[in-house]
């Protein structure tokens, strides 16, 4: 069964278009499921998007990264040659769980990503990180990156 969340969804659209941010809620609130549906949608409109979901890689370092996404080692070098991004028509990079990287190593490493193409190609790249509540307020470098300044939330159903 299909539970109806046009106006979620439109909402998540234009605040992930808007530029980079941070998608915050308690485990079960269904910041998976809004990301997932929003990368479906974007490749199945021919956009560019690379999905992260953490709990499913089981990474720990960035390279282990690049290999589970099979892509090149320097991602922000690949995502910078991806045609098709512009502007006009950004590219998505959507890292599902990050609070599902437990050892503060992979936290660090997958930051330290973050905010390298968020210096290099925020121009043509968005960045959106779904992260429980809980953890989110526990990262200081993750809040430095994507400030709380506004919080949206959803009409009642």
């Amino acid at each position: 069964m299909r539970i109806p969340r046009d106006t979620l969804e439109k909402a998540f659209h234009a605040f992930a278009y808007a530029g980079h941010g941070v998608v915050l809620g308690h485990p079960g609130a269904g910041k998976t499921y809004t990301v997932s549906a929003f990368c479906k949608q974007l490749l199945g409109d021919k956009k560019r998007c690379l999905y992260v979901p953490i709990d499913k890689l089981g990474i720990e370092t960035v390279r282990e990264l690049s290999q589970s996404l099979g892509v090149p080692p320097d991602i922000p070098a690949y995502l910078a040659r991806e045609r098709g991004v512009s502007r006009e028509s950004p590219g998505f990079i959507v890292v599902d769980g990050f609070d599902a990287a437990r050892s503060d190593k992979t936290q660090r490493q997958l930051l330290g990503l973050i905010q390298q193409i968020a210096n290099t190609l925020s121009d043509t790249w968005r960045i959106i990180v779904s992260v429980r509540t809980y953890d989110a307020m526990k990262s200081a470098e993750l809040l430095r990156l994507f400030p709380l300044t506004e919080q949206a939330s959803a009409p009642p159903p």
